[in-house]
């Protein structure tokens, strides 16, 4: 019941956001169009259903295979958080000090919030644009990200800071919004922190708002924001190590770069 209290709210957080976006950022007359035009409906959704398909595929997996993917990494997995730790020691512990405690509403909302308004929007954006490709690149570049997120959660097991140093780090997200994690534990696990998917993913949308920025100037505008609020957010909420972050925006640059070599061939 918790559960499906949550997820209300969070779906009708996101729409509300979602249809001010769209009057903030969509070009009116390209709106109307679309939708006085059912058949040019139907033909971009058909062009863009094998990269939308292959993304669901990904989606489904990672959702449906979370406790193999877990059991597995226990047993070859490498455990990677001391070396983490090693690495960059107290540097979150260093980046929450950094923000007033009243901040960590604002990271807090976009974690929870602002990041599935972020992987949605541009969706719809680059729906109603005169062009997919950009919309093409964006779904591809998805699944590329859950996939790689798939294989370095296999192979790496490691615990976020507010786990392993909470003598140093504190984690407000649990503090200010103890139900929340009726929702998180749904989608992720405490050991899926290498790399940072809600780095990858913000960045990913990042760089193509960056390739759009001329077609859609106040969308990458927002999305500038958002992108790096909810960055900045993984670390101030303790939730993920400095390298989780760097890794997740290496892994964005691969994705993004791959998927539009996929796209540009297909």
């Amino acid at each position: 019941m918790l559960l499906f209290v949550l997820t209300g709210v969070i779906t009708v957080v996101v729409l509300f956001l979602l249809c001010l976006l769209s009057v903030i950022c969509l070009d009116r007359k390209a709106v109307a169009q679309l939708t006085n035009e059912p058949a040019l409906i139907v033909s971009r959704l058909r062009s863009i259903a094998p990269y939308a398909g292959l993304l669901g595929i990904v989606l489904v997996a990672n959702k449906g295979l979370q406790n193999v993917i877990y059991d597995l990494s226990m047993e070859i997995g490498f455990e990677a958080t001391e070396t983490i730790y090693a690495v960059e020691g107290s540097f979150v512990a260093f980046v929450q000090a950094g923000f007033p405690e009243g901040m960590n509403y604002y990271f807090s909302f976009m974690y929870v919030f602002g990041y599935v308004v972020l992987l949605v929007f541009p969706a719809i954006a680059y729906f109603v644009s005169d062009s997919l490709e950009h919309l093409k690149i964006l779904l591809t570049a998805y699944g590329l990200n859950y996939a790689g997120g798939i294989v370095c959660y296999t192979l790496v097991v490691a615990y976020g800071p507010r786990n392993h140093i909470p003598e140093q780090v504190s984690q407000p997200l649990l503090d200010l919004y103890p139900d929340v994690t009726t929702v998180t534990s749904q989608v992720n696990r405490n050991t899926n922190v290498f790399p940072s998917l809600h780095t990858s993913l913000s960045v990913t949308v990042f760089a193509i708002a960056l390739m759009t920025r001329e077609t859609f100037p106040r969308w990458f505008t927002i999305a500038t924001i958002m992108s790096t609020s909810i960055v900045l957010s993984t670390m101030a909420l303790g939730i993920h190590w400095l390298v989780d972050v760097v890794a997740g925006i290496g892994l964005a640059a691969v994705s993004v770069a791959l998927g539009t070599i996929i796209v540009e061939r297909s």
